[in-house]
């Protein structure tokens, strides 16, 4: 399950994931992810990722993940944040698929109060 919320007042790009994906919602969130981005200046916006959630991907998804992953850092937001998710096994598939790119440009928080 996800969730794209787009708060121009705040100038906040929300990303919410969680559960376990499916190929085919993998791709939908891709689709709606790009899309979304086109609508925004992201140089004005701070990309927040709420994926606490979000359980581990099926391998046929891992390729899916690591496309929104290089999205993220690619993206010149002006600032981004991640929410610590709360499975160790997700943290450790995403810290793998992101490799040093999610170290360098994504600052991780305990909770949204922490994005500024």
């Amino acid at each position: 399950m996800y969730k794209i919320n787009v708060n121009s007042l705040q100038k906040r790009f929300e990303v919410n994931a969680s559960g376990m994906f499916k190929k085919e919602e993998a791709i939908a969130f891709l689709d709606e992810l790009e899309e979304k981005i086109k609508t925004i200046n992201p140089k004005e916006y701070t990309l927040i990722i709420d994926a606490k959630d979000q359980k581990p991907s099926a391998q046929d998804v891992v390729p899916l993940q690591e496309k929104a992953i290089n999205v993220y850092v690619s993206t010149p937001f002006a600032k981004r944040y991640s929410i610590v998710i709360d499975s160790a096994i997700t943290t450790n598939q995403v810290k793998r698929l992101g490799k040093e790119k999610l170290l360098e440009k994504i600052t991780f928080i305990q909770s949204i109060k922490e994005a500024k």
